[in-house]
């Protein structure tokens, strides 16, 4: 059975090995990671992730734009046009 928990600093080596896997395969987005694969500090990101669970702290990209098509995706360009790039550079290698 798969179990869901937060992550912790105790998880901090499991984690980045885990993330490492991703990356050995050429997977270099790790959807539903809250951006574990773009950081750089374990400790860090633990805190966003654990203010992300609280209305309060929630980082206001989030959830900035819930009824805002336009908004949301103009607010999500930049990684939209990595994950685009990511794409091509993939297909490159397919064809």
């Amino acid at each position: 059975m798969i179990q869901l928990v937060r992550p912790t600093e105790a998880m901090k080596e499991q984690a980045i090995e885990f993330r490492q896997e991703f990356f050995e395969h050429g997977e270099f987005v790790i959807n539903g990671s809250e951006l574990f694969d773009k950081t750089d500090d374990y400790t860090e990101w633990c805190r966003a992730t654990d203010a992300n669970t609280k209305e309060e702290t929630v980082n206001p990209n989030w959830v900035k734009f819930p009824d805002d098509r336009r908004s949301y995706t103009e607010g999500k360009q930049e990684c939209i046009e990595c994950l685009l790039k990511e794409a091509d550079v993939w297909k490159s290698k397919l064809f």
